[in-house]
């Protein structure tokens, strides 16, 4: 799947309502994060994980002056 141009990868653990989480930044897939919770919850920290790498590359940082 794809989040602002940046595929992420979702996998179901062997437990109820666990997912491994991994971002694709670059092409190069990042150490998976467990997630728990249902699938829209992984779904929406991959996005999460996407948009705060992003947020890093650009140089933005919430709550830092400048």
């Amino acid at each position: 799947m794809e989040h602002q141009g940046v595929r992420y990868t979702i996998r179901g653990g062997i437990e109820p309502n666990v997912w491994f989480v991994a971002i694709h930044p670059g092409g190069v897939e990042s150490a998976a994060k467990r997630v728990y919770g249902t699938r829209e919850d992984a779904e929406f920290e991959a996005r999460s994980m996407i948009d705060r790498c992003l947020q890093e590359q650009s140089g933005f940082r919430r709550g830092r002056n400048r």
